[in-house]
Protein backbone atom coordinates (compact mmCIF):
# COMPACT_ATOMS: atom_id res chain seq x y z
CA UNK A 1 0.00 0.00 0.00
CA UNK A 2 2.91 2.36 -0.70
CA UNK A 3 3.57 4.18 -3.97
CA UNK A 4 6.90 3.22 -5.55
CA UNK A 5 8.59 5.59 -7.99
CA UNK A 6 11.41 4.93 -10.46
CA UNK A 7 14.20 7.50 -10.32
CA UNK A 8 16.75 8.19 -13.06
CA UNK A 9 19.46 10.85 -12.92
CA UNK A 10 21.85 11.72 -15.74
CA UNK A 11 25.13 13.58 -16.20
CA UNK A 12 24.48 16.87 -17.97
CA UNK A 13 27.70 16.76 -20.01
CA UNK A 14 26.99 13.50 -21.85
CA UNK A 15 23.49 12.38 -20.77
CA UNK A 16 24.85 9.08 -19.44
CA UNK A 17 23.14 7.52 -16.37
CA UNK A 18 24.37 8.78 -12.99
CA UNK A 19 21.92 7.09 -10.60
CA UNK A 20 18.99 4.73 -11.09
CA UNK A 21 16.74 3.00 -8.62
CA UNK A 22 13.39 2.97 -6.84
CA UNK A 23 12.13 5.31 -4.14
CA UNK A 24 9.10 5.52 -1.87
CA UNK A 25 9.29 9.35 -1.80
CA UNK A 26 8.00 11.37 -4.73
CA UNK A 27 10.33 14.28 -4.04
CA UNK A 28 13.89 14.65 -2.65
CA UNK A 29 15.43 13.79 -0.28
CA UNK A 30 14.64 10.30 -1.60
CA UNK A 31 13.96 7.20 0.49
CA UNK A 32 15.35 4.44 -1.69
CA UNK A 33 13.88 0.95 -1.91
CA UNK A 34 15.40 -2.29 -3.20
CA UNK A 35 18.41 -1.79 -5.52
CA UNK A 36 20.08 1.56 -6.25
CA UNK A 37 22.98 1.83 -8.71
CA UNK A 38 25.35 4.73 -9.35
CA UNK A 39 27.71 5.19 -12.30
CA UNK A 40 30.80 7.17 -13.26
CA UNK A 41 30.45 9.68 -16.09
CA UNK A 42 31.93 7.22 -18.61
CA UNK A 43 29.18 4.69 -17.85
CA UNK A 44 31.11 2.25 -15.65
CA UNK A 45 29.37 1.23 -12.46
CA UNK A 46 30.35 3.03 -9.25
CA UNK A 47 28.17 1.37 -6.60
CA UNK A 48 25.25 -0.96 -6.01
CA UNK A 49 23.30 -0.79 -2.75
CA UNK A 50 20.11 -2.36 -1.42
CA UNK A 51 17.52 -0.61 0.74
CA UNK A 52 14.76 -1.62 3.12
CA UNK A 53 11.22 -0.25 2.63
CA UNK A 54 12.05 2.20 5.45
CA UNK A 55 14.70 3.80 3.22
CA UNK A 56 17.66 2.48 5.22
CA UNK A 57 20.49 0.58 3.57
CA UNK A 58 20.48 -3.18 4.07
CA UNK A 59 22.18 -6.38 2.92
CA UNK A 60 25.28 -6.38 0.68
CA UNK A 61 26.67 -3.25 -1.02
CA UNK A 62 29.39 -3.11 -3.70
CA UNK A 63 31.69 -0.23 -4.67
CA UNK A 64 34.03 -0.04 -7.67
CA UNK A 65 37.02 2.03 -8.80
CA UNK A 66 36.64 3.97 -12.10
CA UNK A 67 38.57 1.20 -13.90
CA UNK A 68 35.76 -1.24 -12.98
CA UNK A 69 37.83 -3.06 -10.34
CA UNK A 70 36.15 -3.83 -7.03
CA UNK A 71 36.99 -1.49 -4.14
CA UNK A 72 34.70 -2.27 -1.21
CA UNK A 73 32.03 -4.76 -0.16
CA UNK A 74 29.95 -4.10 2.94
CA UNK A 75 27.05 -5.81 4.67
CA UNK A 76 24.28 -4.66 7.02
CA UNK A 77 22.33 -7.32 8.87
CA UNK A 78 18.54 -6.74 8.82
CA UNK A 79 18.42 -6.46 12.61
CA UNK A 80 21.06 -3.70 12.53
CA UNK A 81 19.45 -1.29 10.04
CA UNK A 82 18.27 1.08 12.77
CA UNK A 83 21.76 1.52 14.20
CA UNK A 84 23.64 1.62 10.86
CA UNK A 85 26.00 -1.16 11.93
CA UNK A 86 28.08 -1.88 8.82
CA UNK A 87 30.35 -4.90 8.38
CA UNK A 88 33.34 -4.31 6.06
CA UNK A 89 33.85 -7.60 4.23
CA UNK A 90 36.33 -6.66 1.48
CA UNK A 91 38.47 -3.59 0.86
CA UNK A 92 41.13 -3.38 -1.86
CA UNK A 93 43.41 -0.45 -2.70
CA UNK A 94 43.76 0.89 -6.25
CA UNK A 95 46.41 -1.77 -6.98
CA UNK A 96 43.98 -4.50 -5.85
CA UNK A 97 45.96 -5.29 -2.72
CA UNK A 98 43.76 -6.69 0.06
CA UNK A 99 43.68 -3.99 2.76
CA UNK A 100 41.21 -5.82 5.02
CA UNK A 101 42.46 -9.30 5.91
CA UNK A 102 40.41 -11.68 8.04
CA UNK A 103 38.12 -8.81 8.98
CA UNK A 104 40.90 -6.46 10.12
CA UNK A 105 42.48 -3.44 8.45
CA UNK A 106 42.11 0.24 7.64
CA UNK A 107 39.43 1.71 5.37
CA UNK A 108 39.29 4.98 3.44
CA UNK A 109 35.74 5.17 2.06
CA UNK A 110 34.69 7.72 -0.57
CA UNK A 111 31.37 9.37 0.41
CA UNK A 112 30.73 11.39 -2.75
CA UNK A 113 27.28 10.66 -4.11
CA UNK A 114 25.68 9.75 -0.76
CA UNK A 115 23.46 12.84 -1.09
CA UNK A 116 22.81 15.59 -3.66
CA UNK A 117 25.02 17.92 -1.62
CA UNK A 118 27.99 15.61 -1.16
CA UNK A 119 31.32 16.65 -2.69
CA UNK A 120 34.10 14.73 -4.41
CA UNK A 121 36.40 15.21 -1.40
CA UNK A 122 33.92 13.71 1.09
CA UNK A 123 35.21 10.58 2.83
CA UNK A 124 35.43 8.57 6.04
CA UNK A 125 38.35 6.48 7.27
CA UNK A 126 39.29 4.39 10.25
CA UNK A 127 40.22 1.02 11.71
CA UNK A 128 38.21 -2.15 11.09
CA UNK A 129 38.36 -4.94 13.70
CA UNK A 130 36.43 -8.19 13.17
CA UNK A 131 34.74 -6.63 10.11
CA UNK A 132 33.36 -3.66 12.08
CA UNK A 133 34.31 -0.07 12.79
CA UNK A 134 36.41 0.29 15.91
CA UNK A 135 38.11 3.18 17.66
CA UNK A 136 38.44 6.62 16.06
CA UNK A 137 36.98 7.31 12.61
CA UNK A 138 37.41 10.64 10.84
CA UNK A 139 35.99 12.17 7.70
CA UNK A 140 34.55 15.06 5.76
CA UNK A 141 30.99 15.83 4.63
CA UNK A 142 29.59 18.32 2.11
CA UNK A 143 33.09 19.68 1.54
CA UNK A 144 33.06 21.83 4.70
CA UNK A 145 32.23 19.68 7.73
CA UNK A 146 34.86 17.54 9.46
CA UNK A 147 33.73 14.80 11.81
CA UNK A 148 35.27 12.44 14.36
CA UNK A 149 33.49 9.37 15.75
CA UNK A 150 34.29 6.72 18.34
CA UNK A 151 33.09 3.15 17.65
CA UNK A 152 33.02 0.06 19.81
CA UNK A 153 32.48 -3.20 17.90
CA UNK A 154 30.60 -1.41 15.14
CA UNK A 155 28.43 0.65 17.49
CA UNK A 156 28.67 4.43 17.45
CA UNK A 157 29.52 5.64 20.96
CA UNK A 158 29.81 9.37 20.28
CA UNK A 159 30.76 11.79 17.56
CA UNK A 160 31.39 15.43 16.84
CA UNK A 161 31.11 17.58 13.74
CA UNK A 162 33.11 20.76 13.20
CA UNK A 163 32.01 23.26 10.56
CA UNK A 164 34.19 25.66 8.58
CA UNK A 165 33.82 28.37 11.26
CA UNK A 166 35.01 26.04 14.03
CA UNK A 167 31.60 25.41 15.61
CA UNK A 168 31.41 21.94 17.18
CA UNK A 169 28.24 19.82 17.39
CA UNK A 170 28.21 16.57 19.39
CA UNK A 171 25.93 13.56 18.82
CA UNK A 172 25.42 9.90 19.67
CA UNK A 173 23.74 6.95 17.93
CA UNK A 174 20.41 8.11 19.40
CA UNK A 175 20.46 11.47 17.59
CA UNK A 176 22.61 10.61 14.58
CA UNK A 177 19.51 11.19 12.43
CA UNK A 178 16.92 13.78 13.50
CA UNK A 179 13.72 14.53 11.60
CA UNK A 180 12.43 18.06 11.12
CA UNK A 181 10.13 19.15 13.94
CA UNK A 182 7.91 22.10 14.75
CA UNK A 183 8.92 24.13 17.76
CA UNK A 184 6.67 23.01 20.58
CA UNK A 185 6.12 19.61 19.01
CA UNK A 186 3.42 18.05 16.86
CA UNK A 187 0.66 19.03 19.29
CA UNK A 188 1.67 22.69 18.98
CA UNK A 189 1.64 22.41 15.17
CA UNK A 190 -1.81 20.82 15.05
CA UNK A 191 -3.14 23.31 17.60
CA UNK A 192 -1.95 26.18 15.40
CA UNK A 193 -3.56 24.63 12.31
CA UNK A 194 -6.82 24.02 14.19
CA UNK A 195 -6.95 27.60 15.47
CA UNK A 196 -6.00 29.35 12.24
CA UNK A 197 -7.43 27.27 9.40
CA UNK A 198 -10.66 28.75 8.08
CA UNK A 199 -12.98 26.53 6.05
CA UNK A 200 -14.06 28.46 2.94
CA UNK A 201 -17.74 29.44 2.81
CA UNK A 202 -18.37 27.43 -0.36
CA UNK A 203 -16.90 24.32 1.31
CA UNK A 204 -19.23 24.80 4.29
CA UNK A 205 -22.21 25.22 2.02
CA UNK A 206 -21.27 22.05 0.12
CA UNK A 207 -20.85 20.12 3.38
CA UNK A 208 -17.27 19.14 2.56
CA UNK A 209 -15.67 16.69 4.99
CA UNK A 210 -12.49 14.62 4.81
CA UNK A 211 -8.71 14.90 4.93
CA UNK A 212 -6.57 16.94 2.59
CA UNK A 213 -2.82 16.33 2.42
CA UNK A 214 0.01 18.66 1.61
CA UNK A 215 3.76 18.59 1.85
CA UNK A 216 6.45 21.22 1.99
CA UNK A 217 10.21 21.51 2.17
CA UNK A 218 11.82 22.42 5.48
CA UNK A 219 15.01 24.23 4.54
CA UNK A 220 18.28 24.02 6.47
CA UNK A 221 17.42 27.23 8.34
CA UNK A 222 13.98 25.88 9.32
CA UNK A 223 12.05 28.03 6.87
CA UNK A 224 9.30 26.56 4.67
CA UNK A 225 9.28 26.42 0.87
CA UNK A 226 7.63 24.59 -2.05
CA UNK A 227 4.23 23.98 -0.45
CA UNK A 228 2.16 21.59 -2.59
CA UNK A 229 -1.06 19.62 -2.28
CA UNK A 230 -1.14 15.84 -2.73
CA UNK A 231 -4.87 15.58 -1.95
CA UNK A 232 -7.34 18.43 -2.31
CA UNK A 233 -11.02 18.37 -1.29
CA UNK A 234 -11.85 21.25 -3.59
CA UNK A 235 -14.03 24.32 -2.89
CA UNK A 236 -10.95 26.34 -1.88
CA UNK A 237 -9.99 24.01 0.98
CA UNK A 238 -6.54 23.34 -0.46
CA UNK A 239 -5.74 26.99 -1.07
CA UNK A 240 -6.81 27.81 2.51
CA UNK A 241 -4.44 25.12 3.80
CA UNK A 242 -1.52 26.54 1.83
CA UNK A 243 -2.20 30.02 3.21
CA UNK A 244 -2.19 28.84 6.83
CA UNK A 245 1.02 26.83 6.33
CA UNK A 246 2.74 29.90 4.89
CA UNK A 247 2.24 31.58 8.28
CA UNK A 248 3.85 28.81 10.35
CA UNK A 249 6.88 29.66 12.45
CA UNK A 250 10.24 28.21 11.53
CA UNK A 251 10.83 24.50 12.10
CA UNK A 252 13.79 22.82 13.71
CA UNK A 253 15.44 21.39 10.56
CA UNK A 254 16.29 17.73 10.03
CA UNK A 255 19.86 16.87 11.00
CA UNK A 256 22.48 14.25 10.20
CA UNK A 257 25.55 14.16 12.44
CA UNK A 258 24.29 17.47 13.78
CA UNK A 259 24.38 19.03 10.30
CA UNK A 260 21.13 20.72 9.16
CA UNK A 261 19.49 19.00 6.19
CA UNK A 262 16.78 19.94 3.72
CA UNK A 263 13.80 17.59 4.16
CA UNK A 264 10.19 16.95 3.18
CA UNK A 265 7.40 17.38 5.76
CA UNK A 266 3.98 15.84 5.09
CA UNK A 267 0.93 17.34 6.79
CA UNK A 268 -2.68 16.03 6.81
CA UNK A 269 -5.51 18.43 7.70
CA UNK A 270 -8.88 17.02 8.71
CA UNK A 271 -11.97 19.01 7.79
CA UNK A 272 -15.26 18.32 9.56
Amino acid sequence: NIDIYAIEEYYTENDSPKRIGLTTSEFPPFKFFKTKQEFYADGTIKSQEKYHISGKMIDTAYYWYPDNKIKLITYIDPKDINIAKIKYLVYLDSHQNMVIKNGNGYVHHDLSGVSPESKEMDFQEGQVVNYEKNGMWKGKLYGEYEFEEIYDNGNLVKGKTINSTGKTITYTAQNLYEQASYKGGLSSLMSYIGSNYRIPLQAKQAGIKGTLNLYFVVEKDGSISDISLTKDLGYGTGEAAIEVVKKLKKFEPAKYKGIPQKSIFSLPINID
